[in-house]
This record gives structure tokens, C-alpha cells and sequence, in this order.
């Protein structure tokens, strides 16, 4: 706390008048740094509705190649690697979690409103719904943390890009179209393939 203070040059009292605590003022630095990621997201969405999971892959790509550079690479990796157990150990025993509606990303509020699409068709099933955003939301996720961990972009998005295939197998019946992905199809099929051998030699 007095490191904080003293780089920010406030006084120790003023801190508290924005934040409880430690653990608060971590949670509004965090929700900065996911805002301004999925900002970008939601603003694709809303440019390119056409297909939900297309737009997922196009900007998880552009996410993950920027991500070395970006002023929040140290706070996510962090985040991830270290701080995201213990600030859920932090919530579980002060009874924070589950209360409704809470911990919902911007993402999870915008596809409240909006429904996924499918090539071209909205996934009219809000229980699938729901569950596929969570799981965008989190494979996404999962591409970043492992480039910032130190994976291989080109090995991240081929897996990211198979899983889309899986997941639109399983989706386009639900949305009654069965078109395939022109991102999918699209995808690098040498770094796909040379993915999945590395994950079978281990």
C-alpha cells in the first residue's frame, strides 16, 4: 500500500475513498485491462454479425500477435499465472461468489441481448447460447495466457481454430444452417497439422 501511494503521489486516506481495500483496487485494474481487450470484441461483433465464431477467431488472432507489446502483457500474465487463484480463494471466504449477476464480462452482457450467429443464423437455444459465449469467451482466454506463457502463436490459433470447427459442428444444427467457416477452412492447415502431432509425441 505505501508503494502504491507514494508512486501515485496521493495520500494514504485518499486511496480509500475509491477503493475498500488491496484486492478491490486489483479488481478495477483488471476490469480496465478485460474492457479495453473485449471492447475491441464487441465492437467486431457488432461490425461483422454474419458469423459469431468468425469474428471470435479474427480478433483472438489480432489479440494474441499484439499481446507482446501490449501495456497490459504483465498484468494478464500475472493475473493467470498467479493471482487469479488467490483472489478467488479471497472471494470464496468473504461469500462473494454466486450472487447474480455478478462477475458477468462485458461479453456475457452483450450476448444477452444478442444472439450467437451461425453463418448467417442466430442460435435461437439460450441455454446453448449462454454456455458456447462462456466457452468463446474462455478459449480465448486460454489463447492469450498460452501465448504469454510462452507458446508459439501459429500452435495457439491452429488449436483455437479446430476447437471453432468442433464447437460449429455441434452449433450449426442448433442454428439450422450447415454451412462451413470461411475462417476454418481458411486456417493454416500445416501449422493444424503440426500441432496436433506435437500434442500425439507428448
Amino acid at each position: 500500500m505505501a508503494r502504491i501511494v507514494r508512486d501515485a503521489g496521493i495520500a494514504r486516506g485518499a486511496f480509500y475513498v475509491y477503493f475498500d481495500d488491496l484486492d478491490d483496487a486489483y479488481r478495477c485494474a483488471l476490469a480496465i485491462a478485460l474492457r479495453d481487450i473485449h471492447g475491441g470484441l464487441i465492437d467486431a461483433l457488432q461490425d461483422s454479425p454474419d458469423d459469431t465464431l468468425d469474428v471470435f477467431y479474427r480478433y483472438t488472432s489480432a489479440v494474441v500477435h499484439q499481446m507482446t507489446s501490449s501495456p497490459y502483457a504483465d498484468l494478464l500474465r500475472l493475473h493467470w499465472q498467479i493471482n487469479e487463484d488467490q483472489l478467488q480463494g479471497h472471494d470464496e471466504a468473504a461469500g462473494l461468489r454466486g450472487k447474480m449477476g455478478e462477475g458477468r464480462s462485458e461479453v456475457e452482457r452483450f450476448f444477452g441481448d444478442h444472439p450467437l450467429i451461425i453463418a448467417g443464423q442466430p442460435l435461437r437455444d439460450s441455454d446453448a447460447n449462454c454456455v458456447a459465449v462462456r466457452m468463446l469467451t474462455q478459449a480465448s482466454h486460454c489463447c492469450v495466457r498460452d501465448v504469454l506463457a510462452g507458446k508459439t502463436v501459429g500452435n495457439v490459433m491452429a488449436d483455437f481454430a479446430m476447437l471453432l470447427q468442433i464447437m460449429r459442428d455441434g452449433l450449426r444444427c442448433r442454428a439450422g444452417n450447415c454451412a462451413e467457416s470461411p475462417v476454418v477452412e481458411n486456417a493454416n492447415t500445416k501449422e493444424a497439422t503440426d500441432s496436433c502431432s506435437s500434442h500425439l509425441r507428448k
